[in-house]
């Protein structure tokens, strides 16, 4: 993807959660680190192996998916490690990029040309991704945009993960409610 992206690119930050046997992922769409434009959610069951295809069609329901320029994965959403970001890249045909550890981990080999570990400075703070899909250069152009001044993660991905961890609160999640009026119930005199 060449040129140069515009202050208020539409960026796309995905986020996930648990609850019981299922996985909630909540993408938020911001137009660089501006306003917010746009929120989707899905549900998807614990048992599935690979995420990319539910996450996929996710992302290309929202209305803003024609304008959208990049993909940014949460830290929350990587630990599944049940994402292949150069699977997701490739059928949403927008770069997409995770959060990265420094230490290379050996990938399969037929990601291992599309998959760029990349070093960016965002804001003064060294940030280490995966990227698939997009170049160094406009990775960090990217996250300049998307982040807000002394931050060095993305708003969209920002924001999602709010959403994520309140969806997990005791307030939304139904099992948490039980097992907290379980305790409340044994500690009654």
């Amino acid at each position: 993807m060449r040129g140069l992206f515009k202050r208020e690119s539409r960026i796309l930050g995905l986020s996930g959660t648990r609850i019981k046997d299922k996985i909630v992922i909540v993408g938020v769409v911001f137009r660089g680190s501006l306003w917010l434009d746009g929120v989707v959610t899905s549900i998807v069951d614990i048992a599935e192996r690979s995420l990319n295809s539910e996450v996929s069609r996710t992302i290309e329901s929202t209305k803003q998916f024609s304008q959208l320029h990049a993909v940014i994965l949460s830290q929350r959403l990587v630990i599944n490690k049940r994402i292949s970001i150069v699977e997701l890249s490739r059928r949403i045909r927008r770069p997409v990029i995770q959060p990265s550890k420094r230490a290379k981990k050996r990938r399969p080999r037929k990601f291992a040309s599309a998959v760029k570990d990349l070093d960016l400075v965002v804001n003064g703070k060294h940030v280490v991704v995966s990227a698939a899909g997009i170049g160094s250069e406009e990775a960090e152009q990217l996250y300049r945009i998307a982040c807000r001044p002394n931050y060095k993660v993305p708003e969209a991905v920002r924001v999602a993960d709010l959403i994520a961890k309140e969806l997990n609160s005791r307030s939304l999640n139904p099992q948490r409610i039980k097992n907290e009026q379980k305790h409340q119930a044994t500690k009654k005199p």
